[in-house]
């Protein structure tokens, strides 16, 4: 089970579109917001 997570996450760093896709959801948006 680690390992397959662990290869999951590396693939995911690979795909940064894909991981900003999951923050336009409605349910976890405002994780997204950026304070700056």
């Amino acid at each position: 089970l680690k390992r397959a997570t662990v290869r999951h996450m590396r693939r995911l760093s690979k795909s940064p579109a894909r991981v900003r896709s999951y923050f336009s959801h409605k349910s976890v948006r405002y994780a997204a917001c950026s304070r700056q």
